[in-house]
């Protein structure tokens, strides 16, 4: 008797914190949707990123980011143009596959050259850093 009392109550928990879940996960919907896919690199990535970063190195990385806006911004609109061709090709009533293809192929290409400039900055701004603040930025991200 005394464990199915204790069966009940653990599955009268489970439900009470799934559906405590499930309302936390809609109420952060509502308050910021997911991140589309033509956002790569959500800006919330890359702040958690740099506020990992020791002594100025986030706001190194931040600075050559922000120097590298206008270039991110082209790519991302070709990334989301290439995307929106992508999703007409596959909503129209015969698929195209090759074309289907193709835009998946530019929107890849503009997602890398995206990639390219995220590496550049991060490689740029640990030239200058001091080996001790490389050491310390090493043992931060395999801490997790």
């Amino acid at each position: 008797m005394r464990l199915r009392t204790l069966l009940i109550a653990a599955l009268l928990l489970s439900v009470a914190l799934n559906a405590a879940l499930v309302g936390y996960g809609y109420a952060l919907y509502r308050i910021r949707p997911l991140a589309l896919l033509s956002d790569p690199i959500p800006p919330q990535m890359l702040d958690a990123l740099t506020a990992r970063l020791p002594g100025e190195a986030g706001e190194m990385l931040r600075s050559r980011l922000e120097a590298s806006r206008p270039v991110l911004e082209a790519e991302r609109s070709g990334y989301r143009a290439a995307l929106e061709r992508a999703a007409s090709l596959i909503a129209a009533e015969t698929v195209d596959t090759g074309a289907v293809k193709a835009a998946i192929v530019e929107a890849r290409g503009h997602r890398g050259l995206m990639g390219d400039v995220y590496v550049d900055a991060f490689v740029d701004m640990l030239a200058v850093l001091p080996p001790a603040q490389r050491r310390s930025l090493v043992e931060r991200f395999r801490k997790g």
